[in-house]
């Protein structure tokens, strides 16, 4: 179910013109065929804190490698780089929401923003680099 909701977001993102490349975001769009694929082991879901300074990957465990995960999208054309910071235990008082709220408590993966900040309570598409291979897809 994950994977197929990952790659259903994806390629909204990808049809909204986000990662492609700008010679194909323009008149020529409709003559060429889309070669790319996603990679849906390498995005997972995250939300962001009340600050815009941090997101919590409530899908990720430590086993999972979250180190890899780099880049953050948010909306079309918000991408930021974020930073592994640490593991995070669902804490006693956790009402087992995914929002800003309760990120203190759940449990998850905490990343930083590397630069700017992010809308409260958003809800991101966490990925590594290169999560969208193909011809006509810029690396993320």
């Amino acid at each position: 179910m994950k994977k197929a909701l990952i790659a259903l977001l994806s390629s909204i993102f990808l049809v909204s013109g986000l990662c492609m490349d700008e010679a194909i975001a323009n008149t020529e769009a409709t003559k060429v065929s889309f070669a790319g694929k996603v990679n849906g082991d390498a995005m997972t879901f995250a939300y962001v804190d009340e600050t815009g300074k941090h997101l919590l990957a409530f899908d990720l465990n430590p086993s999972d490698r979250p180190k890899r995960f780099t880049k953050v999208i948010c909306s079309p054309g918000n991408v930021r780089s974020v930073k592994y910071v640490k593991y995070q235990k669902e804490g006693k008082q956790s009402n087992h929401r995914n929002a800003a709220s309760n990120i203190t408590q759940d449990a998850g993966a905490w990343f930083d923003v590397v630069n700017g900040k992010l809308k409260e309570n958003e809800s991101c598409l966490l990925n590594r680099k290169r999560c969208f291979q193909g011809k006509y897809i810029s690396s993320l």
